[in-house]
């Protein structure tokens, strides 16, 4: 048991109850490295939530950056996963603005946790505009201030003035699943055959780039797999699928 780890995880806000007890039940069994392997049905016990509850949590942590997966394995069969909490090294507690005292969070050698294209994790409204403007002062093209970008999402809706909160993103056209979409959507219970078609990710794209919501890629990409499952399902019992080909000796039934 680590207390740097447990403080961190209780001072953390992944944004929602359940990825919290998820997250305090791993830094309750991380070791001095910060890394923990408690297996899905330990998890299961410690946080009351369901199996896939849990296993959707764990992707939801590692898109939110807050842990990840070292590749090592632990147990009889060495299939439980061992994890990583990417724990700064002041705790992501600064005294005065968003700097810790052992060095900046958002190291350009380590990559940047609150990097645009993935969506902004730690920085409120106000803080992503103060980025957008920085980024127009190297690009030479500014944008003037919005007024409403201080407004919190609501009903997953992301406000005029950035992107919205604990990672969460707007759909947008050069959006596209993980490579392991397949591997993900099945620990999830949605069994897929294939990745998405160009066709489908399309169709996909432009309904919620109308609705204008923000949720986490995983999210997004449990969206896709239930919209496909539905989609081929309902093409697969569709009633022109049942029709014989033209050539077939049950077409000609009737005439011979």
């Amino acid at each position: 048991m680590s207390r740097h780890a447990t403080e961190w995880a209780w001072k953390t806000n992944p944004g929602s109850s359940s990825l919290k007890l998820i997250l305090l039940s791993m830094a309750d069994r991380a070791d001095e490295y910060n890394l923990c392997y408690p297996s899905i049905e330990r998890l299961v016990v410690d946080t009351s939530l369901n199996k896939k509850t849990v296993q959707a949590g764990l992707i939801s942590l590692i898109a939110l950056g807050l842990i990840s997966d070292t590749g090592e394995r632990k147990g009889a069969t060495r299939r439980v996963r061992v994890f990583s909490l990417n724990i700064p090294k002041n705790g992501n507690v600064p005294e005065k603005g968003n700097i810790p005292k052992n060095g900046k969070l958002n190291d350009p050698k380590n990559g940047k946790l609150n990097d645009p294209k993935n969506g902004m994790q730690n920085l409120s409204v106000n803080q992503s505009y103060n980025q957008e403007k920085e980024n127009s002062v190297e690009t030479g093209v500014f944008m003037p201030p919005e007024p409403a970008a201080n407004n919190a999402v609501i009903d997953n809706f992301a406000p005029p003035g950035g992107l919205g909160q604990f990672g969460k993103f707007c759909m947008h056209e050069s959006w596209s699943p993980s490579d392991d979409f397949i591997r993900v959507s099945s620990l999830q219970g949605i069994h897929l055959d294939c990745q998405p078609t160009p066709q489908e990710l399309a169709e996909f794209r432009i309904y919620w780039m109308a609705e204008g919501k923000a949720f986490h890629h995983a999210q997004w990409e449990q969206k896709l797999a239930r919209r496909l499952q539905v989609s081929r399902q309902n093409k697969l019992t569709s009633p022109e699928n049942n029709v014989p080909h033209w050539n077939s000796p049950e077409a000609w039934e009737e005439f011979l």
